[in-house]
């Protein structure tokens, strides 16, 4: 069997996105067999609506601030949700596809149990609509759909799955080409970079270079994590509506408080 679980679960040991993929569909098969369809469709049934991400009609005064929460030497999920909750964060995120890891819906279930007024994202490969629906049974308020990833006809079934399921639809591009096929899936977001990439400056350029192209419906974020109140200026500046950050933004009283004047666009 070639799901790997607590070997490879920390940060420090990162593993080639083919290998995660390959071995992420493998668990997807088995998953099915032993949780079908219909009995994630009850799950996520019995879910109450989430709280909504980056809505057209809200929060258009500032930019949203989505605290990423990753697998790490020291791994608490929900604490580091409530920190992030604590600190002034608007919603988290929550992504493990650095590493094979396959407890990722256990433990996006307990932090959308642990900060129930608060959206949480989902920030995992999802290959198929029955991803999309696993993913709203664990209480995830918006999911991410990765053209770098999909063929078009599957990224096509992601995002209207997530649209169906009342979830923020968010899609990541990182070519001028998945442009062109964006204004026929009409996400709620669009994430311009590489989530796997350091390179914050090249994610910006990016961003500048697509935003004259991006529909007016559509809200924009950085797929980069942000890990510096620097980088986090520099996305503003460029005029993105949402930024993922990690917790060393938010690491001192100081910092959290320059963290709440650089996201009030009225300051």
């Amino acid at each position: 069997m070639l799901v790997v679980d607590e070997v490879m679960a920390t940060g420090s040991l990162q593993v080639n996105r083919d290998i995660i993929v390959a071995t992420r569909k493998q668990y997807l098969v088995e998953r099915k067999h032993v949780t079908p369809m219909d009995a994630i469709m009850a799950l996520a049934a019995m879910q109450g609506r989430r709280p909504s991400v980056l809505n057209m009609m809200t929060d258009r005064d500032k930019v949203t601030v989505i605290g990423q929460i990753r697998l790490q030497e020291t791994y608490d999920p929900v604490l580091a949700a409530l920190r992030y909750i604590r600190a002034g964060a608007d919603a988290v995120s929550f992504f493990t596809d650095h590493t094979i890891y396959t407890k990722d819906l256990d433990d996006l279930l307990m932090i959308s149990r642990g900060i129930k007024k608060f959206p949480v994202v989902f920030h995992n490969y999802v290959f198929d609509e029955y991803g999309v629906i696993s993913a709203r049974a664990s209480g995830s308020a918006a999911l991410v759909g990765y053209s770098s990833l999909l063929k078009a006809p599957q990224l096509r079934r992601v995002i209207s799955m997530t649209q169906r399921y009342k979830m923020t639809a968010i899609i990541q591009i990182n070519s001028i080409a998945h442009l062109e096929y964006i204004h026929e899936l009409s996400p709620h977001v669009i994430s311009i970079g590489d989530p796997e990439s350091e390179n914050v400056n090249k994610a910006i350029e990016m961003f500048k270079v697509f935003q004259p192209h991006i529909p007016f419906y559509c809200r924009t974020m950085l797929s980069n994590t942000l890990y510096t109140l620097q980088e986090v200026e520099m996305a503003i500046n460029a005029g993105v509506d949402a930024v993922v950050v990690s917790d060393e933004v938010y690491s001192t009283p100081r910092k959290i408080e320059q963290m709440k004047q650089l996201v009030n666009r009225e300051s």
